[in-house]
């Protein structure tokens, strides 16, 4: 639905977003990546799971119930990723 090169954000029209998308998604997505755009812009060297995981919290793309559910294990285990 969109990228974002250098200083440029590229998106599907959200007015035209064809059959798979709605206007709604088209946002969210938009959001999610400038929110990547935001963190890779302060700091070059996130890893990739950090800038997708703050975009994707910030968007609400993922409910609370499930972000506990997929991380509550690994968390309690301590099997946290590193910033290598």
């Amino acid at each position: 639905m969109g990228t974002f090169e250098g200083n440029k954000l590229k998106i599907v029209s959200p007015l035209n977003p064809g059959s798979e998308h709605k206007y709604e998604t088209i946002l969210k997505s938009t959001l999610h990546l400038f929110t990547m755009w935001l963190i890779s812009d302060i700091n070059p060297l996130a890893p990739k799971w950090l800038c997708q995981g703050i975009a994707g919290y910030e968007v609400k793309q993922m409910p609370d119930e499930f972000i506990k559910n997929s991380t509550s294990e690994q968390i309690h285990n301590l099997v946290i990723p590193t910033f290598q």
